[in-house]
């Protein structure tokens, strides 16, 4: 859900005309969307890599036809330029394998598309993120300087340990966020897993997915629960909205 539809949702709710217990007891109020992810990280590593060949090959393509149009133009008084037969029937044989390589990828996004997964996510609440947080910095508390050589090595070795140690509770408060995010999965043939994740269920897509596919969990969890936070300010600025007429 966008930013937009957050806030228009918060006045359809301030609409005495439209009101359902039921969508508001389930907590359908929530933002929510699906996003896609390819789980299949090798595939969908040769269909990037695939990708990439075909785009050079059309490139190299058009390049050697304008570099044969070109020759015609230079010698327009000769009906065939030495070397144009040359460079017609390479531009041909790019044309022919830029095509064959746009095949072979649109049979790998075939592939990659049968094994991805629709993850369909809805916003944290912000008192949630920050129970969240507070349970991870528990978890993984900052080191103590003392701890450490009281030199130029020792304030190495200890400044790299907090830079882990934070880093690693990021992660974690991510974990447990995008958990609590993820309301149900749904593969291509549309059969559902309706089971409640946990951090550590994220944390193995975070080891085995593409970094690109991990992300886009991240971030719509990060935007669905944005846009949660302004429609509950959007409620809070109109806090008495409950006793107009």
């Amino acid at each position: 859900m966008s930013i937009d539809a957050a806030v228009a949702a918060a006045e359809e709710l301030k609409s005495p005309a439209t009101f359902d217990v039921q969508q508001a007891l389930s907590g359908q109020t929530y933002p929510a969307d699906k996003v896609v992810v390819r789980i299949n990280a090798a595939l969908a590593h040769t269909m990037n890599l695939e990708a990439e060949e075909a785009a050079r090959l059309g490139w190299e393509s058009e390049r050697a036809f304008k570099e044969a149009e070109a020759m015609l133009q230079a010698e327009s008084s000769i009906a065939e330029p030495e070397g144009y037969a040359d460079k017609l029937a390479e531009a041909e044989a790019k044309k022919q394998e830029a095509g064959e390589a746009e095949a072979k990828v649109a049979r790998l996004i075939g592939q990659v598309n049968a094994t991805a997964l629709i993850f369909h996510m809805r916003g944290v609440a912000p008192k949630l993120v920050e129970l969240i947080d507070k349970k991870c910095r528990k978890a993984i508390k900052p080191p103590a300087r003392k701890n450490y050589p009281q030199d130029e090595d020792g304030q190495e070795e200890y400044e790299l340990e907090v830079f882990e140690r934070n880093m690693a509770r990021n992660n974690l408060v991510n974990f447990e966020c995008i958990a609590a995010a993820i309301v149900k999965v749904e593969n291509a043939k549309g059969e559902v897993d309706s089971k409640v994740w946990k951090a550590p269920d994220v944390e193995g897509l975070h080891e085995i997915l593409l970094e690109t596919e991990y992300e886009k969990l991240r971030l719509k969890m990060q935007d669905l629960s944005f846009a949660h936070t302004l429609f509950n300010r959007a409620i809070e600025q109109d806090a008495d909205f409950l006793s107009k007429p």
